[in-house]
């Protein structure tokens, strides 16, 4: 009998590919993907948006969705510090993300992204309440 494939879940480490772009053709997407890579469910307010359309993917899955550049960092919250810039502008921002691998945390990552989570940035506007 085969091993089951690992599933995103609370406190799994999480790699993704993600291609961003600023058109819906992905015709400006950058060459090389953008790596995430993070403890999934650590969050001071539960699952994030993007978070919550990760749960339960396995390696290999593909999601396409998109954000307006002014609700980005509502939506990704504390996982928003591991994007690449936007521009201030309210126009779509287009994303393909791939589940590169899905593996266990060391105790250490686990205490150490949910410090991170708990405190990400003055001014972030996650709701970490570093401000």
């Amino acid at each position: 009998m085969g091993t089951i494939p690992p599933k995103i879940s609370p406190f799994k480490k999480v790699l993704l590919a993600t291609s961003i772009s600023n058109m819906e053709s992905q015709k400006d997407s950058r060459k090389t993907p953008h790596h995430m890579e993070f403890i999934f469910g650590v969050g001071m307010n539960g699952l994030t948006h993007f978070e919550c359309m990760l749960e339960g993917k396995q390696m290999g899955c593909e999601i396409v969705f998109q954000v307006k550049n002014n609700d980005l960092m509502h939506y990704f919250a504390h996982l928003y510090r591991l994007l690449p810039g936007f521009s201030d502008d309210a126009a779509p921002v287009f994303f393909k993300v791939v589940v590169k691998d899905i593996s266990e945390p060391t105790d250490r990552e686990i205490v150490k992204s949910l410090a991170e989570a708990a405190s990400c940035g003055t001014d972030c506007g996650c709701g970490c309440g570093s401000h």
